[in-house]
C-alpha cells in the first residue's frame, strides 16, 4: 500500500462508484467532485499507479466526473470495499503517511469546516465512520459521532481546540475551499503574539 492507492481509494469509496454498463457488461470506476484540483489529483494518481490515463473530466450540473473503464485498474480497485465500504486492512497497517494521505482523501470529499469552528464528516456507514474515528485518535484527534435529527446519515465531529489543530497539522485537507475554511479557523484560534 502507497499514498497514491490509499487515496486513491478513499476518493472511491467516498465520492465514487462502480458502474456496470448494461450495454457491453463492462464495470468502470467513476469518481466525482466539484473541485478541479481534486479531479486532475485523482487523474494524476491513476496516472502514477497504472500508468494509464484516466477518462478527460466532463463537467456535469453538480459535479465532475472522471475515471476509467481499463479491466486491470478496475479489477485491482475492486479488491477493495467500495460500496458498503471500510477502511481496507492494508491501509489500516500502512505507514502513518498512507493513513495520512487516505484520511485526507476522505475528508476531502466527505468532509466539511463549519461554523462555529467545527470539522465534521458525514455516512451512513456506522463501521467504517467509527474506523475512521480510531485512526484519528493515532494524531491525537478527538471526535464525537452521533446521528443528527432529520438526517439518515451519522455525523463525525471534530470540535475541540487541541484536536482541531492536531488535524490541521497532521492531516489537513487537498480540497481548496475546505483548506482555506481550515486556515480562518486555526487563524481565530491561534493568540496573537
Amino acid at each position: 500500500m502507497n499514498e497514491n492507492m490509499a487515496r486513491t481509494i478513499a476518493h472511491i469509496q467516498a465520492d465514487g462508484c462502480v458502474r456496470h454498463r448494461k450495454d457491453d457488461g463492462r464495470f468502470e470506476i467513476q469518481y466525482y467532485n466539484t473541485s478541479d484540483s481534486l479531479i486532475m489529483e485523482f487523474r494524476e494518481m491513476i496516472k502514477a499507479i497504472f500508468k494509464k490515463e484516466a477518462w478527460k473530466p466532463t463537467k456535469r450540473k453538480t459535479a465532475t466526473i472522471t475515471g476509467t473503464g481499463d479491466k486491470k485498474i478496475v479489477s485491482e480497485l475492486m479488491k477493495f470495499p467500495l460500496k458498503n465500504w471500510k477502511v481496507p486492512d492494508e491501509v489500516l497497517k500502512a505507514s502513518k503517511k498512507c493513513k495520512i494521505a487516505y484520511l485526507r482523501a476522505f475528508f476531502d470529499d466527505e468532509g466539511s469546516v463549519t461554523e462555529p469552528r467545527k470539522i465534521k464528516l458525514y455516512s451512513e456507514n456506522a463501521f467504517g465512520i467509527m474506523q475512521i474515528r480510531k485512526m484519528l485518535l493515532d494524531f491525537g484527534i478527538k471526535s464525537n459521532v452521533y446521528k443528527p435529527s432529520k438526517r439518515n446519515v451519522l455525523e463525525l465531529d471534530i470540535g475541540r481546540k487541541d484536536s482541531i489543530f492536531n488535524f490541521a497539522k497532521c492531516i489537513g485537507f487537498n480540497h481548496p475551499k475546505k483548506r482555506k475554511k481550515l486556515e480562518l479557523i486555526v487563524n481565530e484560534m491561534t493568540p496573537l503574539q
